[in-house]
């Protein structure tokens, strides 16, 4: 299995429905080279696509996924106590800690960018296209 499958397949099981565009920007890809990866997941049965919202698809784990993912898990979750146990606990606990508020944050700002987008799409030549109702 490939990096870019091993990740689509954590980001799906952290994150069990969602968009092709959101696991490009959360897997740092583009949506050409993301397209690709779940092209190939898709064909060896691990995900699932379901027709969302306007032209969106939502992707979520098969059964089969389901245990790869459970599988990769448990042997990155060996791999991480194997670093770990090279430092002490008060330490990784502020590690956690840093880690925890940067990934919160990144969520704000990917929800913060998303929307943006979103208001960007609403506007037709800088008219808002709900204030002349177009909407």
């Amino acid at each position: 299995m490939s990096v870019g499958e091993w990740r689509v397949i954590a980001l799906l099981g952290q994150d069990p429905e969602t968009t092709l565009n959101r696991l490009a920007r959360r897997a740092a890809l583009d949506k050409a080279q993301m397209s690709r990866v779940v092209t190939k997941l898709d064909s060896r049965g691990f995900i699932r696509r379901d027709a969302g919202t306007r032209r969106s698809t939502r992707l979520s784990l098969t059964a089969e996924g389901q245990e790869v993912y459970l599988g990769l898990i448990g042997a990155a979750n060996e791999r991480d106590g194997m670093l770990t146990d090279q430092v002490s606990p008060a330490k990784m606990g502020v590690f956690e800690e840093v880690l925890d508020t940067l990934d919160a944050f990144a969520r704000q700002l990917e929800d913060q960018e998303a929307e943006d987008r979103n208001l960007r799409k609403t506007t037709v030549d800088g008219i808002n296209s709900e204030a002349v109702g177009f909407s």
